[in-house]
């Protein structure tokens, strides 16, 4: 339903979620088990008409309306290539009661459509998990019609 496939690890579960909004919007979200690592992918309609990073900041808004606190590291890589689009990409150091952990979030406009990649995990373990598992998940990230 959100045109896309994506390669997870075997011990990953998804679950697809729907929100209450006008027009579609369809997250799934993978998780590791008894895990703070999570890959949320989130096509939504009312998204479509924001550009890249202002998708980016209204998810970053969205979040800290929870209380959740972000720092941007202005120092990671500002895009990233894969699916054969060109994805807006911005990095926090995130503490949500109480546990810090660090966060990818990605924007892209796909045949008119918008989607969100959301990366996280604790900061301990960030660089192992983006290798091991978030980087192989979005190189085979592929758009489907």
């Amino acid at each position: 339903r959100s045109r896309y496939g994506v390669n997870y690890p075997e011990t990953w579960t998804v679950e697809p979620e729907q929100k209450a909004a006008s027009g579609y919007d369809y997250i799934d979200v993978y998780t590791l088990p008894n895990s703070s690592s999570l890959v949320s992918i989130e096509q939504a309609q009312a998204a479509c008409a924001l550009s890249d990073v202002n998708i980016i900041q209204g998810e970053v808004a969205a979040a800290q309306q929870q209380n959740i606190t972000f720092t941007e590291s202005t120092s990671a890589s500002r895009t990233q290539t894969f699916g054969g689009e060109q994805w807006q990409r911005r990095e926090y150091d995130v503490t949500d009661k109480g546990v810090t952990l660090h966060m990818v979030i990605l924007a892209c406009h796909h045949q008119g459509r918008a989607y969100v990649i959301v990366l996280v995990s604790r900061t301990t373990s960030f660089t192992q998990d983006d290798t091991g598992i978030f980087e192989p998940m979005l190189k085979s990230f592929a758009f489907t019609n």
